[in-house]
């Protein structure tokens, strides 16, 4: 049918695929997560939390989830902070 989708993506584009003993499952396998560095990143997200800096609080998320800012994301169902 038109428009129908025919394929399902598993796996993100960063995970490796692992077989395993049966030939119909698989494994992802993810990047280890650097927790000092992870950690770090969140105390600075608080702080800007704190001062309540929409545009900084966008781009201090983007940066600890790791995707392309170049790409604009949906502000539709964004709500700014306020006190």
């Amino acid at each position: 049918r038109p428009g129908e989708k025919l394929y399902e993506e598993l796996f993100y584009e960063y995970e490796n695929e692992l077989a395993t003993d049966h030939e119909k499952i698989r494994l992802a396998t993810h990047p280890e997560l650097d927790n000092k560095l992870f950690n770090s990143k969140l105390k600075e997200l608080e702080q800007v939390c704190n001062e309540l800096d929409n545009e900084k609080i966008g781009k201090m998320m983007l940066e600890i989830i790791n995707i392309d800012q170049s790409s604009p994301l949906p502000s539709n169902n964004v709500l700014p902070l306020t006190k």
